[in-house]
């Protein structure tokens, strides 16, 4: 991936685990934006990102962030847009 590109990254969001709630699904998100840097080994910083729950087609967070950086470990697939 090449750095100022406009990128769509697939990856599987957060959560917290408590005993209460054993088998929980983890929410599959898509962030569209331009990739900033491209030799982090443990994430990928995104400029004007625009994320959706991949299953709902729910935007979150309602409003757009400036930037995101998503962990490597999270990400399901990424390319080129």
């Amino acid at each position: 991936m090449k750095k100022n590109k406009k990128v769509k990254i697939l990856w599987e969001d957060a959560r917290i685990f408590s005993p209460e709630r054993k088998n929980v699904k983890l929410s599959l998100m898509e962030t569209t934006g331009f990739l900033l840097e491209t030799e982090s080994d443990s994430y990928y910083l995104i400029r004007n990102p625009v994320t959706i729950n991949f299953e709902t087609k729910i935007k979150h967070p309602n409003k757009n962030p400036s930037f995101y950086l998503i962990p490597r470990d999270m990400v399901k697939s990424i390319k080129n847009k």
